[in-house]
């Protein structure tokens, strides 16, 4: 009995080593016998041992329980060795074991998907797979290990990996477009890309869609007046002959004025007299040259006093007596003068007695018998202004007189 039942107990052994051999830390069942105490048999009844009693060579009548052969193992065969207790450390998912140290081979350069499956240089370990590791700026496209990339400036993957520009075009800041001549910027223009030159273009002045506002030039990338132009009242304007800018921003010039170099001037003919344009050919107040008017009476004509009528004043009338020779004035008239003109004075038409004349000022003459008695003189006006007639008589002799003032040349009195 207790050899059959050291048996099923070695064919225990076998099966619980086969169950729990792949464990670390399974138990082991040594090929031997274990101490008797241990088993039992399980089909025998409980026996008072007998130490006088010999050993039993034969078989029972039961035949032994054969666990090896139960269990489809091969009894004659060497017995299974159970692993060492010491296994190796207990990772936590998804950590496994690699040379005795837990890794995760999904981010292990020396262990990349799988033990000692090493990342080459320039790559790095990413969900199990060896990618190529790229700088700054720059992001990897492509299958595994991939290839750097600048999304901003690579056409075959411009703005996103895989995002190819067409064939003729560059990728510009993540963008397809058109290759441009250096100096040159691509903007929209009606819809498609163009280039352009923001140095110049008045509609992307330093910038696409940046339009200078109406009447600018764009030069040196901002908006501006044209060469020879001001700003004045928010348009460019030529200062040289702007009506309303002349010279400088809101000087305007007078009614029938234009400018020219920057200054106002009167048209052809005309010139600027107390602020308007006048013909010196005709205008009576400017005759000939500003401030210089025709009498009343008169015209201008050519630039020079016109008048119909030669005499100019009349009825200069008096008597005295005692007038000295001229030296005492009896009576003292004025009348206009212009320089140039000539003007006859005379009292011969009526007088009587002795009269004597005396004309100073800006004409002057005198005279005492020019007509029988009577006084006449001629003098040409030295400046325009007035000349004063001196009515006397000769020595103590008394007279008396009625002078008239007339125009010789011209037929213009002032």
């Amino acid at each position: 009995m207790q050899r059959r039942s050291r048996r099923v107990y070695r064919g225990l052994g076998v099966v619980v080593s086969v169950v729990l051999g792949g464990c670390a830390q399974g138990l082991a069942v040594p090929d031997g016998v274990l101490p008797d105490d241990d088993v039992q048999d399980v089909d025998a009844k409980p026996v008072d041992a007998d130490p006088d009693a010999k050993p039993v060579d034969g078989e029972t009548d039961a035949a032994p329980v054969d666990v090896e052969a139960d269990a489809g193992l091969d009894p004659d065969a060497a017995p299974l060795d159970a692993p060492p207790l010491d296994a190796g450390p207990m990772c936590r998912a998804p950590q496994v074991v690699c040379a005795g140290v837990c890794v995760d081979t999904s981010h292990d350069d020396a262990h990349c998907g799988a033990c000692d499956v090493a990342c080459a240089a320039g790559t790095a370990c990413s969900d199990g797979a060896c990618l190529t590791t790229c700088g700054t700026g720059a992001a990897r496209c492509g299958p595994a290990p991939g290839v750097c990339v600048d999304l901003q400036a690579d056409p075959a993957h411009c703005g996103a990996c895989g995002m190819a520009c067409s064939a003729g075009q560059v990728c510009t800041a993540g963008a397809c477009a058109i290759p441009c001549a250096p100096g040159r910027a691509i903007c929209v223009v009606g819809g498609a890309m163009t280039c352009v030159d923001p140095q110049t273009d008045g509609a992307h002045c330093g910038a696409c869609g940046a339009a200078c506002p109406a009447g600018q030039v764009c030069t040196a990338g901002v908006c501006g007046c044209p060469a020879g132009q001001a700003p004045c009242g928010g348009a460019c304007v030529s200062l040289a002959t702007d009506r309303a800018h002349c010279g400088s921003c809101g000087n305007a010039c007078a009614a029938a004025m234009s400018c020219a170099g920057g200054a106002c001037v009167c048209p052809a003919g005309q010139a600027l007299c107390g602020g308007a344009c006048v013909s010196l050919a005709t205008d009576r107040a400017h005759c000939g040259a500003c401030g210089n008017a025709c009498a009343a009476s008169a015209t201008c004509a050519g630039g020079a006093c016109s008048c119909a009528a030669t005499t100019c004043d009349t009825g200069f009338s008096g008597s005295g007596t005692f007038g000295d020779s001229g030296f005492t004035c009896l009576r003292t008239y004025s009348f206009n003068v212009v320089a140039g003109r000539t003007y006859t004075i005379s009292t011969c038409a009526s007088y009587t007695g002795d009269p004597y004349l005396v004309v100073s000022g800006a004409c002057s003459c005198s005279n005492d018998d020019s007509c029988s008695l009577g006084s006449s003189c001629t003098c040409t006006a030295t400046a325009t202004g007035v000349a004063r007639i001196c009515a006397s008589s000769f020595g103590s002799a008394s007279a008396s007189w009625s002078y008239t003032v007339t125009s010789t040349n011209g037929g213009c009195c002032r």
